[in-house]
């Protein structure tokens, strides 16, 4: 049966570390944004929704929200960290360039091509959709469920087998591993008073 969950609750057990002592009106909207996406697709394993926020958490900073890569607060900001750093995908292609942006950071052309093709909407010369939140959701959960970014996230979150540090390989091998493992047994914590 799929997970429903009750957000007064969820929100009073997140309070505090490490999303600070009263949830920001971002914050609640973007945590919203992702719980309606799971219970959209009517999923039901609630440590894949613990890892998911805790995914944001770490990708996004503790207002949970969508993010252009480097925090940067423009697109002209983006592009000048990208370049700097020397990305390969830096370059400018069709007047955009496809650095960071979303929940997990969508790199790449092609990544953004392959993303909007699943999505059927134009990433590719829309790009900055990836920082809309119901969009941001999509792109996070159908490239980690899918492998996209990396191994599939049931490869580590499936009935009876709960590997958050493992996990982190469905978006970026096992950088953060540990601190994001810990933050999604936080999460859960909330989520199963929550549901």
């Amino acid at each position: 049966m799929p997970a429903t969950i009750h957000r007064k609750s969820f929100f009073d057990q997140v309070k505090g570390h490490p999303l600070g002592k009263s949830l920001k009106d971002v914050q609640v909207k973007n945590m919203n944004a992702i719980i309606d996406e799971f219970e959209r697709r009517q999923m039901t394993l609630l440590p894949m929704l613990a890892y998911f926020l805790a995914t944001v958490l770490r990708e996004c900073g503790t207002n949970m929200a969508p993010v252009r890569e480097g925090f940067a607060k423009t697109d002209a900001a983006a592009r000048a960290i990208v370049k700097r750093a020397r990305r390969k995908y830096a370059k400018v292609i069709n007047g955009q360039v496809y650095y960071g942006r979303g929940y997990v950071q969508l790199t790449f052309d092609r990544n953004y091509k392959a993303m909007g093709d699943i999505l059927k909407i134009d990433l590719l010369n829309n790009p900055d959709k990836a920082l809309d939140p119901a969009i941001a959701t999509q792109i996070m959960f159908e490239g980690m469920l899918r492998g996209k970014f990396g191994r599939k996230l049931s490869d580590f979150i499936a009935p009876g087998r709960t590997d958050f540090k493992n996990a982190r390989r469905s978006v970026n091998v096992l950088d953060h591993a540990d601190e994001i493992a810990g933050n999604a047994r936080l999460f859960l914590a909330a989520l199963h008073i929550a549901s």
